[in-house]
């Protein structure tokens, strides 16, 4: 699997592009923002290789950019059920706080939980719910990475003062991220990307 990062938007939150090997079909994950990056991106790529988008929570800064993107590629749109209420209710996706105060609204193809599996060609994304930043906050897993949203950043991890959050429950998901076997590249939704080996050693969150 390839990933391609793009970042944007007023938090400059990142957006990525993952390509299986074998089809060169690819899932968008958290496409927030809409730019001229990105819609190169999509040119670069081809608009009908890009086969869906995967959203690990209802904020804004992740999903934003959903309606246009669903427009130029017709991608099957992936959103947490648990973050259903976020779609319509701007005091928890937060665009309240933003100037613009809007989006362009999106519904949903697929609602996600704990367990499903997606499949892009000959690769698997697996779904974790990681609550914590939202109450439907999730991670998506593959055999070499995982996508972790605004749950687990570079040596930080997300925000408990919103609507839904919890720090107990986000404590809950980064031991449980720190358990999973094996090492991941692990890319998150604001900042550079780690590994899940350094988290565990350097990660102040994800000590004990």
């Amino acid at each position: 699997m390839k990933v391609m990062t793009i970042a944007g938007g007023e938090l400059f939150e990142n957006c990525y592009f993952a390509m299986d090997d074998t089809t060169g079909q690819v899932a968008v994950i958290d496409p927030g923002f809409w730019n001229q990056r990105l819609e190169d991106a999509i040119r670069q790529t081809g608009p009908q290789n890009i086969k869906m988008i995967l959203l690990t929570h209802g904020h804004f800064d992740h999903i934003a950019g959903v309606a246009e993107l669903q427009k130029e590629t017709g991608a099957t749109v992936y959103f947490p059920e648990k973050d259903r209420a976020f779609l319509t209710d701007p005091a928890l996706n937060l665009i309240n706080m933003m100037p613009t105060g809007t989006f362009a609204s999106f519904i949903p193809d697929i609602y996600v939980k704990e367990g499903d599996v997606i499949h892009l060609g000959n690769t698997s994304f697996s779904v974790l719910e990681t609550p914590g930043h939202t109450q439907g906050s999730c991670c998506y897993l593959t055999e070499e990475a995982i996508f972790t949203g605004d749950t687990l950043f570079f040596c930080s991890a997300g925000r408990t003062d919103f609507p839904t959050g919890s720090g107990t429950q986000l404590m809950a998901s980064l031991k449980r991220l720190s358990g999973l076997p094996g090492d991941y590249s692990v890319y998150p939704g604001h900042e550079g990307a780690t590994t899940l080996q350094y988290e565990r050693a350097y990660n102040p969150y994800m000590a004990g």
